[in-house]
């Protein structure tokens, strides 16, 4: 992930940081995780819930690279 985040301008670092699901998307999410907190989940929810939550974490996780980097270029 690293040579992804060397990449990135202070401008794509900020506008990554922003990003957020549209409120549709978050509404699927919220359904499919109170359908799986209840043990109702079928296993083609299951494999979309899970997709997304893999998805979620991975911006987290460039999300957070970002905010790092705008931190050390303000340093700067």
């Amino acid at each position: 992930m690293e040579p992804l985040v060397r990449t990135f301008t202070p401008e794509v670092a900020r506008s990554l940081i922003k990003l957020r699901a549209d409120p549709e998307l978050q509404a699927r999410m919220d359904e499919l995780a109170e359908k799986c907190n209840e043990g109702t989940l079928t296993s083609e929810e299951r494999e979309e819930y899970e997709t997304s939550v893999r998805f979620a974490n991975y911006l987290a996780i460039i999300q957070a690279k970002a905010r790092r980097l705008l931190k050390v270029s303000e340093r700067s």
